[in-house]
C-alpha cells in the first residue's frame, strides 16, 4: 500500500489499480449528483451501530442490544459482523463500512429494505475457500417498509443494494444447464440428460426449454423428484412436447436448473408498487458471484417506457443535459448490475458464474461501462433483456449462459416488417432492449461464446454498437487504449488527430462463436457494426483511415438457429462481416421468414459467407438474401430449401469502398458464389430487382427517408457463379436485355428528392427515361446500362435460376429453357420479359458455341466464342493424330471435346485450359436450331489449335500453340478478323 495526497490535503489509502479507479469514479459520481442524496446518504442516520466484531445475534456486537425492526444499521470501518442465523427483524437500511459476513455452518437469513457498502466495505456470503455448502441455505431478502421519499432518495436507489466495496458470494457448485438425450413428448415424467448434472438434487426447480413454434412461453418449470445418473424423475408430468423439428431431430433441446443455496429475493414482488430490490455494483469490479439464486429482483419496467430523462435533441454534444422526467420508472434497477466499474483490459474483471436470475421486469444481467465475465449463468422470465451491455464501451465476456423466456407480453415484433424501426422507437429516452432480447450488446468489445437462447419475442442476440448518449462521458465513444491492442490497428491510427476518440461502432469486435437460439422472433440482429452510416452525421467527425477499416472483421462462427418466426440473421448498416460454419433451420417457420437477411442498403465493404448450411425455408420463405452494395463471397455450405435458396436484388447505393465518386467502369458490387451445394434443383438463385427509387419498406422506416443513389440502375454489378453446372459463369438479370427499359416515369415518381435538387431530381434523370439498355449504352457520361452490361447473345437460362441468365454452362449439365418464355420473373416485378437477342427464341439454345452470321460463309454452323466479362474462351475441339485423322474412342467413334480456357496473360497473350468435357452429349441445338458441328482442330503433330472465334460482335480466325503441356498453357499465334 502507499499513500496518495489529495490536493485538499486529505490522505487516502489506495490498494490497487481497481480501487484507484473506483475511488475516482465514486468522487466523480457524487459530485455529479450533488443535487440529490448519494447512495451512502440514502441509508440515513444510523440508529444501531456495531461496536465489536462478532455475531449479529450477540448483544455484545452492538451498542446496547441487537437491532430491532425498522433500525438503520451501521457497521463501521474495522468491524466485522457475521450473520449467524435467521434474523427475524426487518431493517430499514444496513450501511457497511467494515465487513458483513454470513455463516457457512448453519442456515442464515437477513432482511433489509436497503443495503449499501462504501469503497472499503465488504459483503461476503461464502468465499472461494469457504463456499456455502449444499446442506446450508443463506438468504438475503429485500423487504417493503414503505420505501424512501423523493427528498431522501431522488435517484430511487432503495429498495435494494448498492455495493461499492468488495463483494463475494459463493454457493454450492451446480451445473447450470445441459441438453436432453431424449427429447420428451407431452406426458413424460422422466427425463434423460445428455450431459453433466453435477449438484442437482431432489426438490430442485428445472426449466425445460420450449419448442412449440410461435409460442415463446412454451417452456415448463418442473421439480426433481429423484435423480439417478442421467435419469431425472419429475414430481409431475410434462404438459407439452419439447422436441426439435422432425426434419432436423439432431438439434439440441436444453434444460436448466434454477435452484441455488444462496437466495436473494424481494418480499413484495409487485412491479407497479416499485418496492422490489435490485443489486448494483457501483464503480466496483471487486465482485465474485458464484451459484447464487436471484428471484423477483429488479423494478425497472421495460414493458413501458423509461421516464427518468428525455433526450429531446439527439444531435447535441456531450455537454447537453437532458431534461429530467418523473423518475417513476428509472433505468438502472436490475437484478445484477455493474455500473461504470471501468472497462480497461488491464483491470481484473468482475466474475459472475452459475448464477440464476428468475423474473425481472427489466434487465437481468447488466454490464454498464465495466469489465465483467458472465459464465454459465441462467436467466428466466425477463421482460426486456436477459444479458446486456449498456453503453458501448464494455469489455469482458458472456460464456455459456442460457436465457429462457425473454418475453415482452406485448410481442412488439409480431409484425416482422416493423422490427428495425421498433428497436429504436424509444431512442429519445435512450431506452433499448425492451422487446424481449436474450443478449443485447451495445458493445462489440465483449467475447460471446457458447450461449443459448430460447423463447424470445425480440432477438436472441442483438448488436447495437451505436452506444448511449451519456452526460459528460463522450457521446458514444470509447478510448483507443482500452479497445485496440493490435499493433497493426494502432499503426493504422497513427496519423489521426491528437484529440481523436474512438467511436464505439468502430471498436474491433470480439468473437461471436458457437451460440444457439430457437423459438424466437429473430436470431442474430446486427446494427451499425463497423458502420459508415454514422460517419455522415455532422456532429460525429472521427472518420477513421481506410487502413484501419481494412483491419476490421466481425466474425460470426458456428451459430445454430431454428424455430424462427421472422429472421434467422439480419444485418443492417454494417460492414466487414464474415459468417461461417453456421446452421439456420427454417422448418416450422411462417411464410414471412428469412434465414439470413443481408440486403440492407447501407451494408458495405467486405462480406464473406463460408460453409453455412441453410435448410427448411419452405412455403414462401427465403434462405439467404445477399448484400446489395458490397464485395461478397459465398463459398461452400449447403442450401436445402424448397421455396428460395438465394435471393439477389439490384445494387442501388454507392459502395464507399470505391471512393467518393461513383465509377461506372468497375463493379459497385462484386459477388462470387463458389462450391455451394443445392439439394433442391428449384429456385436456387432468384433475381428480384426493384426499379423504383425507394428503399425497401421491409426495414420499417419511412420509405421517403432513404432513397437509392440517383443512377443506381446504371451502376455496374458483377456476379460470378462457380459451382455445379457453372464454371466462372457471369450471372445477369432479365432486365439486362438490350431491349429492356430500366427507367420509366412511373419508377421515377417514387423518388424522394426535390425536383430542383442538383443531385437526384426528375429533371436530371429525364435523359434516361424510356431508353432501352442498348440506347443507354450509346449515351455519353455515363455510357452504361442496367447493371453495367447488356445480356450477351451467348447467355442461356437454367431451371435453377429465376429472373436471370448465365453466360456459360458446363456442357451436358445445363438444360436450357425449352418453353421459349425466358426465365421466370418475380411476381412483384413489373418489368418486361427479358429478350436475350435471340433470332428465334422458340428454338433450344446451343450448348456452348455461337451460330455465325450466314454472311460470313464459314465452313461450319457453330464457332467458338470468347466471354469478355469472364475472360474465358469456350472451344469445340477435335484432336487430329499424326496422320491428320480425328482420334476415336474404344468404340471406334470420333472424339470431340468442349474446352474452356482462361486468359491468364494479355502480354504475351496466354490461355490456360480450365475444363474439358465431351462435346454436346445431350445433342442440344445451335441457336439456329441445327445439330452443331465441331470444327475446331488440334493437331498433335504441330501442337497447334485453329478455329473461328467470336469476340463480342467480331469474328476472327484464331490459332493457338501449346507452350506448357503440364500446365495446359497455349500462346496466341494468330488472331485475324474476317469480314462478311
Amino acid at each position: 500500500m502507499f499513500l496518495t495526497k489529495i490536493s485538499a490535503g486529505i490522505e487516502m489509502t489506495t490498494i490497487n489499480r481497481t480501487h484507484r479507479y473506483s475511488i475516482f469514479a465514486v468522487l466523480l459520481c457524487l459530485s455529479s449528483l450533488s443535487y440529490s442524496a448519494t447512495p451512502l446518504e440514502v441509508a440515513g442516520t444510523a440508529t444501531a451501530t456495531a461496536i465489536n466484531s462478532g455475531d449479529w445475534s450477540s448483544d455484545t456486537t452492538w451498542d446496547g442490544s441487537v437491532p430491532t425492526s425498522g433500525a438503520r444499521v451501521l457497521i463501521p470501518t474495522g468491524i466485522a459482523v457475521t450473520v449467524d442465523r435467521q434474523i427475524d427483524a426487518n431493517y430499514k437500511s444496513i450501511r457497511i463500512e467494515g465487513s458483513l459476513n454470513f455463516s457457512t455452518s448453519q442456515d442464515t437469513e437477513l432482511r433489509s429494505e436497503y443495503i449499501v457498502s462504501s469503497v472499503g466495505g465488504r459483503l461476503e456470503i461464502g468465499s472461494v475457500s469457504n463456499p456455502v455448502p449444499q446442506s446450508i441455505t443463506a438468504r438475503l431478502i429485500f423487504v417493503d417498509l414503505g420505501g424512501t421519499t423523493t427528498s431522501e432518495d431522488l435517484e430511487r436507489f432503495a429498495p435494494g443494494a448498492v455495493l461499492m466495496g468488495p463483494t463475494t458470494m459463493h454457493g454450492a457448485s451446480k451445473t447450470a444447464f445441459t441438453t436432453l438425450a431424449v427429447q420428451p413428448a407431452a406426458g413424460e415424467q422422466t427425463l434423460s440428460l445428455d450431459g453433466s448434472s453435477s449438484g442437482w438434487q431432489s426438490g430442485d426447480q428445472l426449466i425445460v426449454a420450449g419448442t412449440t413454434p410461435g409460442d415463446f412461453t412454451s417452456d415448463e418449470v418442473v421439480s426433481i423428484a429423484s435423480i439417478e445418473g442421467n435419469s431425472v424423475a419429475l414430481t409431475s408430468s410434462l404438459s407439452k412436447a419439447h422436441q426439435a423439428p422432425s426434419e432436423a431431430s439432431d438439434l439440441a433441446v436444453h434444460i436448466a436448473n434454477l435452484t441455488r443455496n444462496i437466495k436473494i429475493s424481494s418480499e413484495n414482488t409487485s412491479v407497479s408498487a416499485k418496492t422490489r430490490g435490485h443489486l448494483m455494483f457501483m464503480h466496483n469490479l471487486d465482485v465474485d458471484l458464484r451459484y447464487v439464486e436471484i428471484t423477483n429482483l429488479g423494478r425497472t419496467d421495460k414493458s413501458i417506457p423509461l421516464d427518468d430523462y428525455l433526450w429531446d435533441d439527439l444531435q447535441e454534444e456531450a455537454s447537453y443535459q437532458p431534461p429530467r422526467g418523473d423518475f417513476t420508472n428509472p433505468r438502472g434497477r436490475y437484478s445484477v448490475h455493474f455500473h461504470r466499474g471501468g472497462f480497461d483490459p488491464g483491470l481484473q474483471a468482475a466474475h459472475v458464474e452459475g448464477v440464476t436470475v428468475n423474473n425481472d421486469p427489466g434487465w437481468g444481467y447488466v454490464n454498464h461501462s465495466s469489465r465483467v465475465d458472465f459464465i454459465r449463468n441462467v436467466s428466466y422470465e425477463v421482460t426486456g433483456g436477459a444479458f446486456n451491455t449498456e453503453a458501448g464501451d464494455e469489455t469482458g465476456s458472456f460464456i455459456e449462459n442460457i436465457a429462457i423466456r425473454t418475453v415482452n407480453s406485448s410481442d412488439p415484433f409480431s409484425d416482422p416488417r416493423a422490427e428495425p424501426a421498433l428497436i429504436d422507437l424509444r431512442e429519445e429516452f435512450q431506452d433499448f432492449a425492451w422487446q424481449g432480447d436474450a443478449f443485447w450488446l451495445h458493445s462489440a468489445g465483449v467475447t460471446v461464446h457458447g450461449n443459448v437462447a430460447s423463447g424470445v419475442t425480440g432477438s436472441a442476440f442483438v448488436y447495437w454498437p451505436e452506444g448511449l448518449i451519456e452526460n459528460g462521458l463522450g457521446m458514444r465513444r470509447g478510448t483507443v487504449d482500452s479497445h485496440i491492442t493490435s499493433a497493426a490497428q494502432r499503426a493504422a491510427l497513427s496519423g489521426v488527430a491528437d484529440d481523436f476518440v474512438l467511436e464505439c461502432w468502430l471498436i474491433p469486435s470480439k468473437p461471436f462463436t458457437d451460440n444457439t437460439a430457437y423459438n424466437m422472433s429473430k436470431g442474430v440482429t446486427v446494427f451499425y457494426m463497423h458502420t459508415r452510416f454514422l460517419d455522415t452525421t455532422d456532429f460525429k467527425n472521427n472518420v477513421v483511415p481506410e487502413a484501419f477499416r481494412d483491419t476490421l472483421n466481425f466474425a460470426i462462427e458456428g451459430t445454430t438457429l431454428w424455430n424462427i418466426r421472422n429472421k434467422g440473421m439480419e444485418m443492417l448498416y454494417s460492414s466487414h462481416v464474415s459468417i461461417s460454419d453456421s446452421r439456420i433451420v427454417g422448418y416450422n417457420s411462417p411464410g414471412t421468414a428469412v434465414g439470413m437477411d443481408l440486403d440492407h442498403w447501407h451494408n458495405f465493404d467486405s462480406w464473406q459467407l463460408s460453409n453455412n448450411d441453410i435448410e427448411g425455408f419452405d412455403n414462401g420463405n427465403i434462405g439467404l438474401v445477399t448484400p446489395k452494395n458490397a464485395d461478397v463471397t459465398i463459398s461452400g455450405g449447403t442450401f436445402n430449401n424448397s421455396s428460395t435458396d438465394i435471393q439477389i436484388k439490384e445494387t442501388n447505393m454507392q459502395n464507399p469502398k470505391r471512393g467518393e465518386d461513383v465509377s461506372f467502369d468497375q463493379p459497385n458490387r462484386s459477388m462470387t458464389i463458389s462450391d455451394v451445394s443445392f439439394l433442391n434443383a428449384n429456385r436456387n438463385l432468384v433475381l428480384t430487382p426493384d426499379l423504383t427509387y425507394r428503399q425497401d419498406l421491409e426495414d420499417g422506416f419511412d420509405e421517403a427517408d432513404d432513397e437509392k443513389f440517383e443512377l443506381f440502375f446504371l451502376m455496374p454489378d458483377s456476379i460470378t457463379l462457380n459451382y455445379g453446372p457453372f464454371q466462372q459463369a457471369r450471372l445477369y438479370f432479365d432486365q439486362q436485355s438490350a431491349s429492356f427499359v430500366p427507367l420509366t416515369q412511373s419508377a421515377i415518381s417514387t423518388f424522394a428528392g426535390e425536383e430542383d435538387d442538383e443531385e437526384g431530381s426528375q429533371e436530371s434523370l429525364s435523359r434516361y427515361i424510356g431508353k432501352s439498355n442498348a440506347e443507354l449504352q450509346s449515351l455519353t457520361n455515363p455510357s452504361t446500362s442496367f447493371g453495367g452490361a447488356i445480356l450477351p447473345t451467348t447467355a442461356v437460362t437454367h431451371p435453377t435460376v429465376i429472373g436471370g441468365w448465365v453466360s456459360a454452362i458446363v456442357p451436358g449439365s445445363a438444360p436450357t429453357d425449352p418453353t421459349g418464355n425466358g426465365s421466370e420473373t418475380d411476381a412483384n416485378d413489373d418489368s418486361d420479359t427479358a429478350d436475350p437477342g435471340n433470332p428465334d427464341s422458340d428454338e433450344e439454345k446451343n450448348y456452348n458455341g455461337v451460330s455465325p452470321n450466314p454472311g460470313l460463309n464459314l465452313p461450319t454452323n457453330n464457332i467458338d466464342f470468347f466471354d469478355t466479362i469472364n475472360m474465358t474462351a469456350f472451344l469445340c475441339v477435335s484432336v487430329l493424330d499424326e496422320n491428320g485423322e480425328i482420334t476415336v474412342d474404344a468404340d471406334n467413334q470420333e472424339q470431340y471435346f468442349n474446352v474452356s480456357m482462361r486468359l491468364v496473360s494479355e502480354s504475351p497473350a496466354l490461355l490456360q485450359v480450365s475444363e474439358a468435357t465431351l462435346f454436346n452429349p445431350d445433342s442440344l441445338l445451335t441457336e439456329s436450331g441445327e445439330i452443331p458441328d465441331c470444327s475446331g482442330e488440334y493437331n498433335l503433330a504441330t501442337q497447334t489449335y485453329s478455329n473461328y472465334i467470336q469476340i463480342d460482335n467480331e469474328v476472327s480466325l484464331v490459332r493457338l500453340k501449346l507452350e506448357d503441356q503440364e500446365q495446359g498453357i497455349f500462346s496466341v499465334l494468330e488472331l485475324s478478323a474476317i469480314e462478311d
